[in-house]
């Protein structure tokens, strides 16, 4: 069992590393800087790539498209509305969509949101992205489809008021629970301090190597899996600072702005698919768990999120290819989406290309040259990237 919980070095917090916007041309892949600059807006289509964990029977198998019907009706939602102005979670009030805490099968009781954001005077702050989630039902959903299991390490970013953070000290698992908001801390360790299988600290996630923290604070040889209700404006930076950690995490499930859930998991074809879906997938298989409305969280977010699961791949996809290959195609080819793959293509600069030679390189890969980016699959850019990289040597270029 892991030593109880106690406060550790914190990092400085600087939340600059996050512009949003809504173009695929920039690229969050490789470098800390390209991470920090990327945003992304998306669309309506997810796939699904298994549907046996969500504890849901799918009857169209393992590749289905979800349905987008929001958990509450428009009755709840408005229910809701008023319980969250309220930052009331009391039993009487609830409405039915909405759980108080569970205090059975070893999870731990909390008292209701509004006492305990007065007791620690804890005030939501927008900058860090502070929505708390208000049914516990979802967070009981997440862990389900994290699959813990005797002896698994999880990773919490983002623990705020403890919520999921006490479904996951229920399990039989070792738990670090990361905050960057010093207002949480107290609150957090009167709830966590005393368990042993706990560990509480506080900083920004980004600042901190996934290896130093998991072998000071989550010792031991359990497969590694992160948990975790995710800030919108520090979604994808956190997402590839756990993807391309060179710690092997088995399994990701995330709270994160439905958008960039249904982009994660999109389809070739769809309006969602890019530069996004591409990147997640070399890593993992990914697919939307469950759609959460807005009016589930408070302060009220003014979009819906989801949970989306995704299942790291043991080996890389592509043994001949580093992912950064793959991705210097895929970057210039969605920088001009609209574009036909030959148009799209011209936008690489290294190397730079005439058209003639475009459409040769496009060709030897066995792919129609007038064809659209967002049609290819993972496997075809893949293929793109290979016979660039043969282009490469047989001209004596570097990359």
């Amino acid at each position: 069992m892991l030593p109880r919980a106690c406060p550790c070095v914190v990092s400085s917090h600087n939340n600059t590393y996050w512009t949003g916007g809504n173009s695929n041309k920039h690229l969050f892949y490789f470098s800390p800087a390209e991470k920090v600059r990327a945003g992304y807006q998306t669309g309506l289509w997810y796939h699904v790539f298994s549907n046996t964990e969500s504890g849901v029977p799918n009857p169209h198998g393992d590749l289905a498209v979800v349905s987008e019907k929001p958990v509450n009706s428009a009755g709840q939602e408005a229910r809701l509305e008023n319980l969250a102005g309220s930052l009331s979670l009391d039993p009487a009030t609830a409405p039915a969509s909405v759980s108080p805490p569970h205090s059975g099968s070893g999870v731990i009781k909390a008292p209701p949101l509004r006492e305990l954001c007065s007791k620690y005077g804890i005030q939501f702050k927008k900058g860090l992205g502070q929505n708390l989630l208000l049914d516990d039902n979802i967070n009981a959903i997440m862990v389900a489809a994290a699959d813990l299991q005797p002896g698994d390490r999880v990773v919490e970013v983002g623990a705020g008021l403890g919520a999921l953070t006490r479904r996951l000290a229920a399990a039989p698992v070792s738990v670090l629970a990361v905050e960057i908001d010093r207002a949480f801390m107290p609150c957090l360790e009167d709830q966590f301090g005393h368990l042993e299988n706990v560990r509480l600290f506080r900083g920004d996630i980004l600042n901190h190597d996934l290896g130093d923290l998991v072998r000071e604070h989550l010792p031991g040889s359990g497969p590694l899996k992160m948990v975790s209700n995710l800030p919108y404006y520090i979604t994808t930076p956190v997402l590839f600072h756990f993807l391309e950690s060179p710690i092997p995490f088995s399994r990701l499930v995330v709270m994160v702005q439905l958008e960039v859930g249904e982009r994660l998991a999109a389809g070739p074809g769809t309006a969602e698919y890019g530069a996004l879906t591409i990147a997640a997938n070399l890593y993992a298989r990914v697919d939307m768990v469950r759609r959460v409305p807005a009016s589930c969280f408070v302060p009220r977010p003014k979009v819906d999120s989801a949970i989306v699961r995704l299942r790291l791949r043991e080996k890389p996809l592509y043994d001949d290819l580093h992912p950064r290959q793959i991705m210097r195609v895929v970057r210039a080819a969605f920088s001009r989406r609209r574009k036909t793959l030959r148009n799209a293509l011209g936008a690489l600069t290294e190397p730079r290309l005439d058209r003639a030679a475009i459409t040769r390189w496009i060709e030897s890969a066995g792919i129609e040259p007038e064809c659209r980016p967002e049609t290819l699959s993972l496997d075809e850019f893949a293929q793109l990237a290979r016979t660039l990289t043969q282009m490469d040597r047989e001209e004596g270029r570097h990359e």
